[in-house]
């Protein structure tokens, strides 16, 4: 895969309740050269991943239970976080949420927190094209 290189020290979070899911994305990323992938069931441990982990993207499901993916977003963009997490988390980091259901009400929200909204099931080229365009570094051509 010629993005290989350019995604060797990317780091994801997938947040997914769907062992499915994560499974299936983690092999999409490392197909794309992307070998460190966390993975988590729902945003609060989403958060105690983040509490350990530094991570270059999140992929993050919108229903999840007990903390679904809005929540996890609004409190990470506003630097909240659960009272049992402790460590930084860096409240910037792009994320990329996922949904088996339209919501493009949603993802034109500008107040929405994210950068990405991306419908299941995923396809490996759309995802790529967000990968490139929100992953640091990882630009066609090493533009930035």
């Amino acid at each position: 895969m010629p993005y290989a290189e350019k995604f060797a020290s990317t780091s994801v979070l997938i947040i997914d309740d769907s062992d499915l899911t994560r499974e299936l994305l983690k092999t999409v990323l490392n197909s794309f050269g992307i070998k460190t992938v966390h993975e988590a069931g729902d945003g609060l441990a989403g958060f105690e991943v983040m509490s350990r982990q530094a991570v270059d993207l999140i992929i993050c499901d919108v229903f999840m239970s007990p903390m679904h993916g809005l929540k996890f977003v609004e409190m990470l963009r506003s630097g909240q976080r659960p009272p049992e997490v402790t460590g930084l988390i860096a409240t910037d980091t792009p994320i990329i949420m996922i949904t088996a259901k339209k919501m493009k009400n949603l993802a034109e929200d500008a107040k929405a927190g994210w950068d990405a909204m991306l419908d299941k099931p995923i396809k490996p080229d759309v995802l790529l094209t967000e990968l490139l365009r929100l992953v640091k570094g990882a630009r066609h051509g090493g533009e930035q």
